[in-house]
C-alpha cells in the first residue's frame, strides 16, 4: 500500500495535501498489505506492471472478496467511496463496492457496478487491451443510524456470473479510496523544537476544498486562544521568543460544501533550552527557572558531600535507597523530536550490577523511554526503550570522577555516548524515532532506573554531581563546554572527526591535532620525492 503524500483529485473527491489516505486511499503497488481476502483454493493474485503504474488483480472465480477495517461509522456523514480498476482479461461482468457493519455482519452498501468493457460472454480479443474504468457509490450514516459507533469495513467483491468459455476472470485494481464529508485530521501536527523557526502541519481528508485556522494557546484548552499563520496546511513560526516555549499550537480545519470543522491534537512548541540543572549544592533544587525541584522518594535526608567535583554531591549509599524523583516530570523531557542530551558527573568503585544513572524509563508498561547508565562491565550505556544502546569503553568502576554524556540528533537519528568531554562509543542510528512514555506516567529518576515501594530498580552506588538536561542534541563542542564548565583549568580536547589530514607529527613525534611548521617540515623533508619509474 502506498500512501500518497500529494494533492490528489478524482470525481470531485479533493485530499488535502498529506491526508490522502482519509480515511484511506489505497494504491496497491505492493499487493493488498493490510487488506484481507476470501481464503480458499479458487483465491489468486498477482502484482502487474503497466508503463509507470504498479496495480493488483486477483480471481478467478464470482464472489470472491477483498475488505479493509477502517475504524467506526461515525454520525451524520457521507462517505464516498472511488473505485479504479479494469476487466483485466475482458471476461468479468461486475464488481460490488460495500461498506458492512462487522459489528452485525450486515452489509449496509453493496452497489454492483457493470463494466462497459468486456464481460459481454463473448470470447474475449486476445490482443485487446481493456481500458481502466472508474466506480463509486456512497454511504450517508444519517439514514442508518442503528450503525453509528460501529466498526466499518470497506469491501470490493467481484462479479462473474457466466463463464460460457469455461475459464474464470481477473478483476484489476489500481487504487480504492473512501473520504467523509466532514473534514477529518488524519495526520496530526507533530512536537517542535524552535532553532530558531518552529514547523507544524496537518494532514486532512475532505472532498471539498478546506480551510485551516491555526490557533497558539497558553494551556491545554482549545478556545479563545490566538489565531495565528495563513490558510495553509503548514505552519512556520519564525524566530520564536524563549517566552513562547511551552506553549501549544492546534488547527481548525473547515470545508467549504457543509461548513464541518475538525479540531487537530495539540502540539508542544519548544524553545532550545536547557531544561534542568541540579547541581546538589547541599539540595535537590533545579537550577533553571523550570522548577524540576527533586524529592526523595524514600523517608530518608538525602546525604551530601563536600567532595563534590564543583561544591558539594549527593550521595549514593548500599544503606539507603535515597534516590531522586522528579515530580512533575512524567510529561516533559520526552520531546524527542527535538532532540535530547543527558549529562552527569559520577564516582563510583561499585562493579557488582547495572547501575542507572538518570532515567525517565518504562519497561512495565510500554517500553518507551531512556536511560543513561553504568553496564555490568563498567562502562557507560545509553538506551531510547526498542533501540540500540551505545555503549562505552571507558572503565568508570575507578573511583574517580568521570562526565557521562548522552545526545540524541532527531535529523540524522544519530545517537551519541561521550565520557569525559570526548566519544566514547561508535555512533548508533536509530531505526525507529523514539517512543515518548505514557501520559501521566513515568517521571525522571537519578541514581535508579525506576522507584518501587521496595526501593530503587538498579540503582547507582557513589557519588554524583552536576546533572543536566537538555531539550536538543549537543554537539562535540558543547559537550567539551559541559566538562570545561565545572573543571578547572579548561582542558584542552581534540575532536577526533576534526582532526587536520595534514597533521602528522608534533613536539614528540606524534599527531598533536593541529598543523603547524613541524608538519610543514615533516613534509618539506620528502618534497620534490617521487617513486615514479622509470625517472624521466
Amino acid at each position: 500500500m502506498k500512501k500518497m503524500l500529494i494533492v490528489l483529485m478524482c470525481f470531485g473527491c479533493i485530499y488535502a495535501a498529506k491526508g490522502a489516505d482519509l480515511l484511506e486511499n489505497w494504491q496497491f503497488d505492493d499487493g493488498l498489505e493490510d487488506w484481507e481476502h476470501t481464503s480458499n483454493n479458487r483465491w489468486h493474485h498477482h502484482l502487474e506492471t503497466e508503463g509507470d503504474l504498479n496495480y493488483f488483480r486477483f480471481g478467478w472465480t464470482n464472489g470472491l472478496k477483498i475488505w479493509q477495517n477502517m475504524g467506526t461509522f461515525e454520525e451524520d456523514t457521507i462517505y464516498r467511496m472511488r473505485v479504479r480498476a479494469k476487466n483485466w482479461d475482458g471476461k468479468c461482468e461486475a464488481l460490488k463496492l460495500g461498506f458492512k457493519d462487522q459489528t452485525t455482519g450486515i452489509m449496509v452498501v453493496d452497489d454492483e457496478k457493470w463494466f462497459e468493457y468486456g464481460g459481454d460472454n463473448k470470447w474475449p480479443d486476445p490482443n485487446a487491451v481493456y481500458p481502466w474504468e472508474d466506480f463509486g457509490t456512497e454511504l450517508d450514516t444519517s439514514n442508518h443510524p442503528e450503525i453509528v459507533g460501529n466498526s466499518m469495513l470497506t469491501v470490493i467483491t467481484l462479479s462473474d456470473y457466466e463463464d460460457p468459455w469455461g475459464q474464470w476472470c481477473w478483476l484489476a485494481l489500481d487504487y480504492v479510496s473512501v473520504v467523509p464529508d466532514k473534514p477529518k485530521v488524519m495526520v496530526q501536527p507533530l512536537d517542535d523544537i524552535a532553532a530558531p523557526d518552529a514547523e507544524f502541519s496537518v494532514g486532512v481528508a475532505s472532498y471539498s476544498q478546506v480551510h485551516y485556522q491555526w490557533y497558539i494557546s497558553d494551556d491545554d484548552i482549545v478556545g479563545d486562544d490566538t489565531p495565528v499563520g495563513t490558510d495553509s496546511e503548514t505552519l512556520v513560526l519564525t524566530d520564536v521568543p524563549s517566552s513562547d516555549a511551552g506553549k501549544k499550537v492546534y488547527c481548525t480545519v473547515t470545508n467549504e460544501e457543509t461548513a464541518a470543522s475538525d479540531t487537530s491534537e495539540m502540539a508542544l512548541l519548544g524553545v532550545k533550552t536547557k531544561m534542568a540543572h541540579w547541581k546538589f549544592e547541599d539540595n535537590l533544587n533545579d537550577d533553571t527557572p523550570n522548577g524540576y525541584d527533586g524529592t526523595l522518594y524514600a523517608p530518608y535526608s538525602p546525604a551530601f558531600t563536600s567532595n563534590g567535583l564543583d561544591g558539594s554531591a549527593i550521595e549514593f549509599t548500599q544503606t539507603e535507597p535515597n534516590r531522586v524523583v522528579i515530580e512533575g516530570s512524567e510529561d516533559d523531557f520526552n520531546n524527542y523530536q527535538g532532540g535530547l542530551t543527558v549529562s552527569a558527573w559520577v564516582n563510583t568503585s561499585y562493579t557488582d550490577d547495572w547501575q542507572i544513572i538518570a532515567a525517565k524509563d518504562d519497561r512495565d508498561i510500554d517500553w518507551s523511554g531512556w536511560y543513561l547508565g553504568i553496564n555490568d562491565s563498567q562502562q557507560a550505556t545509553f538506551s531510547f526503550r526498542g533501540n540500540s544502546a551505545s555503549t562505552g569503553s571507558t572503565d568508570l568502576a575507578d573511583g574517580q570522577w568521570h562526565m557521562v554524556t548522552a545526545a540524541y540528533n532527531p535529523e540524522t537519528m544519530e545517537q551519541k555516548l561521550y565520557v569525559d568531554g570526548l566519544q566514547d562509543a561508535e555512533t548508533v542510528v536509530l531505526e525507529d524515532a523514539p517512543a515518548k512514555n505514557p501520559q501521566g506516567e513515568v517521571p525522571v529518576v537519578i541514581g535508579a532506573e525506576n522507584m518501587y515501594s521496595d526501593g530503587p530498580r538498579l540503582p547507582f552506588y557513589g557519588l554524583m554531581d552536576d546533572v543536566r538536561i537538555y531539550n536538543y542534541a549537543k554537539g562535540p563542542y558543547e559537550v567539551v563546554d559541559i566538562y570545561n564548565d565545572v573543571t578547572e583549568p579548561d582542558r584542552i580536547f581534540c575532536i577526533e572527526d576534526d582532526i587536520p589530514a595534514l597533521d602528522t607529527t608534533g613536539p614528540d613525534g606524534q599527531p598533536d591535532c593541529k598543523v603547524d611548521i613541524l608538519d610543514f617540515a615533516a613534509l618539506s623533508a620528502d618534497w620534490m620525492s617521487s617513486g615514479l619509474y622509470p625517472v624521466d
